[in-house]
């Protein structure tokens, strides 16, 4: 698969085992490539996986969140997040089709938490230069992949399970592909973003001016992030004590990827809990996701393996002391 930034040809260097028990359309397995030329570092997608991420994104996400709207608009400025779902899921579905829905220029284009998601950034980067006044402010904000693999995460690979997240930019690459498309870097921030309790998204944001004078010379900056994926611990360190009656509490990605990597070769898995009610309808390996009232019932030869990390702590407390289990919690 060619690059999506620099159209060069590319080589596989990491692969995540995710799962899937909810029968989503995503892809099970994310194939991480890096650019021979320029070290862009990103998800080999099918092109049944590209038409699979629309869909993903008009149907089962927008299923799992709730339509919201936050119209306080400048009509000179386009911005595009999260804050309105509906707006965001249009444009963003719209641009991986390769359409540019706009019909005027604009003083500033604000695009927040979205150039992750594009299939084809180097196309889209170069049409949307026409829909920004010759005067006008580019901003864009996406998580930083250099800090991927710092140490607040459970495990390193969480943010490449994040299977939505297809471009994986640093700085200089995010740089180097707006200054092919006829933009030049003016202000960068980094910050983080708690997306959800106790897990943090190292984020930049950046701000870009036309400017066609601003081609960037590739060097060994441009392949820093392949190194730090080649040399990263492989899975994370938890291991499990040989008992029997495990039952694993939160049921989503950390629990798929321990599943798919033999975390639980060991152990005698029994049942699986989960609070969320749709996840309560699918089975995994046969076993059933029971509701925490099954926990009323077990006793204190059981243990349960907290599998959702972040929320560990209050998880824990809700056992003990709300659920009144007194058998082994980890």
């Amino acid at each position: 698969m060619n690059c999506p930034i620099c159209n060069c040809s590319s080589s596989f260097i990491k692969e995540v085992k995710c799962g899937n028990f909810d029968q989503s359309i995503l892809y099970n397995v994310v194939k991480v490539n890096c650019c021979d030329v320029c070290g862009h570092i990103f998800n080999e997608l099918t092109p049944d996986d590209k038409i699979n991420l629309n869909t993903h994104y008009l149907t089962e996400y927008s299923d799992c969140h709730n339509f919201n709207s936050h119209c306080s608009e400048n009509p000179n400025i386009l911005e595009i997040n999260q804050k309105d779902l509906r707006k965001y899921l249009t444009y963003l579905t719209e641009f991986n089709s390769g359409k540019i829905n706009l019909n005027k220029k604009f003083d500033m284009i604000i695009l927040d938490q979205l150039v992750e998601h594009l299939v084809n950034p180097l196309c889209f980067f170069n049409e949307l230069g026409h829909f920004l006044k010759d005067t006008g402010v580019l901003k864009i904000s996406c998580p930083n992949s250099l800090l991927y693999l710092g140490n607040k995460l459970h495990f390193p690979d969480y943010n490449f399970i994040i299977r939505e997240h297809i471009q994986h930019f640093d700085y200089t690459h995010l740089v180097f592909l707006l200054g092919k498309c006829g933009f030049s870097i003016i202000n960068v921030e980094y910050d983080e973003l708690e997306i959800i309790k106790n897990i943090h998204m190292p984020n930049m944001s950046l701000s870009f001016i036309k400017n066609k004078n601003n081609n960037l010379c590739i060097n060994d900056e441009f392949f820093e992030l392949k190194n730090k994926i080649l040399t990263s611990k492989k899975g994370f360190d938890y291991k499990l004590e040989t008992v029997d009656n495990y039952y694993c509490y939160g049921i989503g990605r950390e629990f798929l990827y321990m599943l798919q990597n033999k975390y639980f070769s060991t152990i005698k898995l029994l049942g699986l809990i989960d609070t969320t009610p749709i996840k309560q309808k699918y089975t995994i390996n046969g076993m059933e996701i029971y509701s925490e009232n099954i926990i009323k019932k077990l006793t204190k030869k059981d243990t349960i393996l907290i599998t959702a990390f972040a929320h560990k702590e209050k998880i824990n407390k809700k056992i003990k002391t709300e659920l009144m289990f007194d058998g082994t919690v980890r």
